[in-house]
C-alpha cells in the first residue's frame, strides 16, 4: 500500500516560465509564532549559491471553542520531556500551556486519553479533461497510542474540572507524528505554516509554495497555477525535497515517523515526488499539466471542488474604494466610497496574518489600487513574506513608465487591466472618463516591464457586437490571455439595462470561444452561473464555479474580510478577530457547505437533489439574490448618479 497521497487541481496560469538551470538553497526560518501577525526574529542559514529562499510561519494561536472534542479528553498533569529537540517541537506547535515553576522538565499540556486518530485511505488524484478527479487507496496508518511513546510520561490522568477547557486539537495528531520522527533520529515533520520556495529562471521567478496543516497535511502551490494536495507522509517527503535533501536519504529520515510503510515504499514515493517537483520547476511555457500527469496515476473518479480549505488560496486586498473612473455598472457599492484605508503599517499586519494561515496568493484590487499612496510598499512587503502579488487595475497610472517601473521592482507579479472595448468611444462611455488611451498605454507600459498581464472585460449589451474586434486589438498589442465576465448583480450593476441575461451567453461565449482558439489566446471565464441556465462545462470554456469563503476571500479598505469582493456581509475584521471565528462563522460555513446544506446558502429546492450542484453550487449568490429581490445591495445605485467616485484617500490613524 502506497504511503503517497497527491490530489490534483487545474488553476489559471499566471506566469509562464521557461526551464532554469541548477539551484542551491537558502532559506530562513520564523519559528514560535504566537498569534497571527506575531513575528520573532529569523535566523539565517546558507548552503551554496542563493537559488532558492524559504519562509516558514508556524501557527499557534488558542484553540477555538469550535477545536473543543467530547470529555473523554484528558489532561497530563506531569509530562517529562527527553531533551531539547522535544521541548522545541512543543516551542513549534505553539501549544505550551504552561510551565511550572521550579520544575524546568515538567509541561502541563493537554492529551486525548484514546490517543491519536488512526489514519485512512491514502489517495492520489488528478483532473480529467471535463473537471473528473481520480483516487488511488493507500495507506498512512498511525498507530494509537495514550502518550507520546517514550517521549512523554504521564505521572497521572485526571478529568478537567467542569469549569476547565476540555480541548484537544488536531494539533495532537500532529504532534505525535513529529515526536516519532524525532524519536526515529530522522528528520522532524514541517511546522504548520506556509513554506515558500523561489527557483530562479532565465524567465523570472518561479514560487513553490507548500502549506504545511496543523494534521501534517499539506498543500503544494506550483505558481498559483496548480494545487497539489498532500497526505501526511507525502508532504513530509515533499518538504524535504524541497529542503535540498537528497531522495535516497529521505526514506530512512521518515522511516520511524509512520507506521505500515515499508522503507522501500517511501523510496519509490520520494523518487516520485522529487521528479513531479522537478518537472514543475523545469517545465517549459505551458507544459506543467504535461509534467504533472507524467508523475501521477489516475484510476477512481473523485468530484471536482469536493476538497476542503482550512484557508483560502487567494485574497484579493480591496485597499481603497476610491477610483478615478465611473463605470456605471461598477459592483462597488456607492456608500463605500468613502470608507477609509488602513495605515501602511495595518496593512503589513493583515498580509502578516494572512500568511499565517497559509494563503499564497494575493490580489490588490479597489477601487483602483494604483490611487493609494503605499502601494509600492505594500506590494514590497507582501512579496518578502512569500505570496505571489498581484493587481487588478484599470491601467491609467501605468501608462506612467516609471510607475509601472516601480512596481514591477517592488515584486510585482502580475496584472490584470480592464479594457470593456478596442473602442475608444464605447470604452470611455462605459467608465464615463476619457480614459481608452491611458488604459492601452497602460497594458503595453506592462508587458513592456515584463510583468505577465491579461485584460478584463465585462459583456454587455455595449461590447457584445464587437467582441472579436476587441480580441483581435489585445493580440495586436500582445495580450495572450484575456478573461471576460457577465454584469455583477451588485452596486451598479444590479439592475443595469446593459446586462445580458445567462440564457443569452451561450452564443457569444462560443464567439469568444472560437475567436481565442483561432488566434492562440487563451480565454477566461469569471462569472458562475447556474448550469441549467447556462453550462460552462457544455460550452467547452472549463468548469467554474463560485469559490467565495472557499478558495477566495476580500479584505476591504478598513480590514473586514468579505466572502468575496461584491457580496457586501462581513465575516468579521482580521485585526480584530481570530481567523478561526471568521473562517467558520455561520455566513462564510454556508458558502463552503452548500452542497452538503443547499437550503441554508438559499438555494432552491429543484437544485437540491440536482446532479449538477456539485460542480455548479448554485451559481452566484448575488445574482440569485438579485433575482429574488432580496439583494444584500443596499440601493439600485444604478438608478442615479454616483457621486464622491474620487474622493481624497484617507488613511485611518492618519491625518487627511
Amino acid at each position: 500500500m502506497s504511503a503517497l497521497f497527491i490530489q490534483m487541481e487545474k488553476r489559471h496560469a499566471i506566469r509562464p516560465l521557461q526551464p532554469c538551470g541548477r539551484t542551491r538553497f537558502t532559506w530562513s526560518h520564523i519559528s514560535d509564532r504566537r498569534g497571527a501577525g506575531e513575528r520573532t526574529p529569523a535566523s539565517h542559514h546558507r548552503c551554496g549559491a542563493a537559488g532558492v529562499v524559504r519562509w516558514t510561519d508556524c501557527r499557534g494561536a488558542a484553540p477555538t471553542s469550535g477545536d473543543h472534542h467530547s470529555s473523554e479528553d484528558r489532561f497530563v498533569g506531569r509530562c517529562v520531556f527527553a531533551g531539547p529537540q522535544v521541548q522545541q517541537l512543543w516551542r513549534d506547535t505553539g501549544r505550551q500551556v504552561g510551565q511550572r515553576a521550579g520544575r524546568g522538565g515538567v509541561r502541563k499540556v493537554r492529551i486525548l486519553r484514546r490517543g491519536v486518530p488512526t489514519g485512512r485511505s491514502a489517495k492520489m488524484v488528478t483532473m480529467g479533461k471535463r473537471g473528473e478527479m481520480f483516487t488511488l487507496p493507500g495507506s498512512d496508518c498511525v498507530r494509537e497510542m495514550g502518550s507520546l511513546n517514550g517521549i512523554a510520561r504521564a505521572g497521572w490522568l485526571r478529568r478537567a474540572g467542569r469549569g476547565a477547557a476540555q480541548t484537544l486539537t488536531r494539533d495532537w495528531h500532529a504532534l505525535s507524528l513529529r515526536a516519532r520522527g524525532i524519536v526515529a533520529g530522522g528528520a522532524a515533520l514541517p511546522s504548520p505554516g506556509l513554506h515558500t520556495y523561489r527557483y530562479q529562471s532565465s524567465d523570472g521567478t518561479l514560487r513553490l509554495h507548500l502549506r504545511s496543516e496543523s494534521d501534517h497535511t499539506g498543500v503544494l502551490f506550483v505558481d498559483v497555477t496548480e494545487v497539489v494536495h498532500l497526505s501526511p507522509s507525502a508532504c513530509a517527503i515533499a518538504h524535504l525535497v524541497l529542503e535540498g535533501c537528497d531522495p535516497e536519504t529521505i526514506p530512512h529520515q521518515l522511516a520511524g515517523a509512520f507506521s505500515g510503510v515499508s522503507v522501500k515504499k517511501f523510496a519509490a514515493d520520494s523518487q516520485s515526488i522529487s521528479r513531479m517537483i522537478a518537472a514543475f520547476v523545469n517545465a517549459t511555457n505551458g507544459c506543467r499539466t504535461r509534467a504533472r500527469e507524467e508523475h501521477v496515476v489516475s484510476t477512481k473518479e473523485h468530484p471536482l471542488f469536493s476538497t476542503s480549505t482550512s484557508a483560502p488560496y487567494k485574497a484579493d486586498l480591496a485597499i481603497t474604494y476610491t477610483c478615478n473612473n465611473g463605470c456605471s455598472h461598477c459592483y462597488n457599492e456607492p456608500d463605500r466610497f468613502e470608507l477609509e484605508s488602513l495605515t501602511l503599517i495595518d496593512w503589513e499586519r493583515v498580509i502578516d496574518r494572512l500568511v499565517a494561515v497559509g494563503v499564497p496568493h494575493l490580489i490588490l484590487t479597489g477601487g483602483e489600487a494604483t490611487l493609494h499612496p503605499n502601494l509600492p510598499q505594500i506590494i514590497r512587503y507582501a512579496d518578502a513574506a512569500g505570496p505571489v502579488v498581484g493587481l487588478n487595475t484599470n491601467g491609467r497610472r501605468l501608462s506612467h513608465q516609471s510607475y509601472a517601473d516601480e512596481l514591477q521592482s517592488a515584486g510585482l507579479n502580475h496584472v490584470q487591466v480592464t479594457l470593456e472595448s478596442y473602442s475608444p468611444e464605447v470604452h470611455n462611455a462605459m467608465v464615463a472618463a476619457s480614459a481608452w488611451k491611458q488604459t492601452v498605454t497602460g497594458i503595453e507600459n506592462a508587458l513592456h516591464v515584463g510583468l505577465h498581464t491579461i485584460t478584463n472585460t465585462t459583456l454587455t449589451q455595449r461590447t457584445v457586437d464587437h467582441v472579436e474586434d476587441t480580441i483581435d486589438f489585445l493580440h495586436g498589442i500582445g495580450i495572450r490571455t484575456f478573461a471576460m465576465n457577465g454584469m455583477i448583480h451588485s452596486g451598479g450593476g444590479h439592475c443595469n439595462p446593459d446586462a445580458i441575461p445567462e440564457q443569452q451567453l451561450p452564443p457569444i461565449l462560443v464567439r469568444v470561444r472560437d475567436k481565442a482558439a483561432e488566434l492562440g489566446m487563451k480565454f477566461l471565464w469569471y462569472t458562475p452561473t447556474e448550469y441549467c441556465r447556462m453550462s460552462p462545462v457544455e460550452l467547452e470554456i472549463g468548469a467554474k464555479r463560485c469559490n467565495a469563503a472557499e478558495y477566495s476571500i476580500c479584505i476591504e479598505p478598513n480590514g473586514d474580510v468579505l466572502p468575496c469582493q461584491s457580496y457586501y456581509i462581513s465575516g468579521g475584521n482580521l485585526l480584530r478577530e481570530p481567523w478561526d471565528a471568521i473562517w467558520n462563522s455561520d455566513l462564510f460555513r454556508s458558502f463552503r457547505n452548500r452542497v452538503q446544506r443547499p437550503t441554508e446558502f438559499g438555494l432552491p429546492e429543484e437544485c437540491c437533489d440536482c446532479s449538477d450542484l456539485q460542480l455548479c453550487g448554485g451559481g452566484c449568490r448575488i445574482e440569485r439574490e438579485a433575482r429574488a429581490g432580496n439583494s444584500p445591495s443596499s440601493s439600485c445605485s444604478c438608478c442615479s448618479s454616483r457621486p464622491g467616485r474620487t474622493p481624497q484617500l484617507s488613511l485611518i490613524g492618519e491625518p487627511r
